[in-house]
């Protein structure tokens, strides 16, 4: 039933029924957060710039970017972040909703060196490079990364935070749900205060590597992915090295049609991305995947064989006719070994019992990278906090011949 503003003239908040913990008042007389109505929220629909980053990134949320080593999370974020500092209308064919073109990118892991490999082979303009400043890199801070970036944003409006990589930043046990979900929660009221949006990256469980994306991929607790309301998965692509996979395994909001739509991207010769291709869901493969055939054909080989891998079961699914695609055979491959209780298939064609109740095993890389202190481009605890304008590095790189 539709309502007439006009019909609302107030709203009245009824005594609660009495019960022991609330006899010694029946009213609600202090409430400390944000309340609001589902007329209101009906009434405001989300707008267009719902997205920093079409469908990908929620605007002033929390995204995850979750990849293994060496597949070029880093990568993404860092051309990303140029984007948005060049005032670039889209990236990757997406669009992006951008208000102040400024980024602050949080470079644990990446030194000037690593930087200059990945960027100083890219063209700009004189514009572009005066453009650059809204790109800041911060490469060191003290053990409080909240209250640090609290004071600076109390001085800087920004779009975007990127955190590379989170583990880095947060100082407390990854493994502790209780400790990780502060730590988000602190976070996420940083960006509802001063509006920005925050992209951390992080590493995927070792018996993860060949997984083809799922949100219970991710390294240490369940909370950083619980937190978040957008989580990317990056994988390398069996048969290009030159291309990079982009997956959503989770999207609050998205269609189940968008969120199986995967990203193929080009890394091009000047380390610059494209977007190469779309996997496009359809109607069609959803049928497929869920073609009695095709689940029988797939638990008969891996009763016949539980250390069959999803590619050879997808060769085998062509050879007997069964119309189904490689990536969504692998997937549906998944899927049923977790059914039939195998686990996920390991790096070495073994199976692994997949205990959910578990949040990590031996592979905590987390204790001996926050303590090496010999490390350069790890922060324990470092009294200095080096804020530089990304412009500042980059002042020798080669103009193109157009200021286009």
């Amino acid at each position: 039933m539709l309502v007439n503003e006009s019909q609302v003239t107030s709203v009245t908040l009824l005594p609660l029924p009495a019960t022991e913990a609330n006899e010694k008042s029946s009213t609600i007389t202090e409430f400390n957060g944000q309340a609001t109505t589902l007329f209101n929220i009906i009434k405001n629909p989300p707008t267009a710039d719902y997205y920093l980053w079409q469908n990908l990134i929620p605007n002033k949320n929390i995204t995850g970017l979750i990849a293994s080593s060496d597949t070029g999370k880093s990568m993404v974020a860092q051309q990303l972040s140029i984007a948005i500092a060049l005032k670039k209308k889209e990236f990757l064919g997406l669009k992006l909703n951008i208000t102040h073109n400024k980024v602050v990118y949080v470079s644990t892991e990446d030194s000037d060196l690593d930087w200059h490999l990945k960027v100083g082979k890219q063209q700009f303009s004189a514009e572009e490079v005066e453009n650059l400043k809204n790109l800041t890199i911060i490469q060191g801070y003290d053990k409080d990364f909240v209250k640090l970036m609290g004071n600076f944003l109390k001085h800087h409006k920004i779009d975007l935070l990127v955190i590379d990589v989170i583990t880095d930043a947060f100082q407390g046990d990854p493994n502790s749900s209780t400790q990780v979900r502060r730590f988000m929660n602190e976070l996420m009221d940083l960006a509802r205060e001063h509006e920005f949006t925050i992209l951390y990256l992080h590493h995927i469980k070792k018996a993860s590597d060949n997984s083809l994306g799922n949100k219970t991929d991710v390294l240490g607790s369940s909370a950083f992915e619980s937190k978040v309301r957008s989580l990317m998965f990056l994988r390398k692509n069996s048969s290009n090295n030159a291309i990079r996979t982009l997956s959503i395994v989770k999207a609050n909001g998205l269609s189940i049609e968008q969120k199986q739509i995967e990203y193929n991207i080009r890394i091009n010769p000047d380390l610059t991305l494209s977007l190469d291709s779309k996997n496009e869901a359809t109607t069609t493969k959803a049928t497929k995947s869920n073609n009695p055939e095709i689940r029988d054909a797939i638990v008969e080989m891996l009763n016949n064989n539980p250390s069959i891998s999803g590619n050879k079961i997808a060769k085998e699914l062509k050879a007997r006719n069964l119309d189904i695609e490689r990536t969504a055979a692998q997937k549906l491959t998944t899927a049923i070994r977790i059914e039939l209780g195998l686990g996920t298939r390991s790096k070495k064609g073994s199976s692994k019992i997949a205990d959910q109740n578990v949040e990590n095993s031996a592979e905590i890389y987390f204790s001996k990278t926050m303590t090496q202190g010999s490390d350069s481009r790890r922060f324990k605890e470092i009294k200095q906090t080096p804020v530089i304008a990304f412009v500042d590095r980059f002042k020798h790189l080669p103009l193109s011949a157009s200021n286009n």
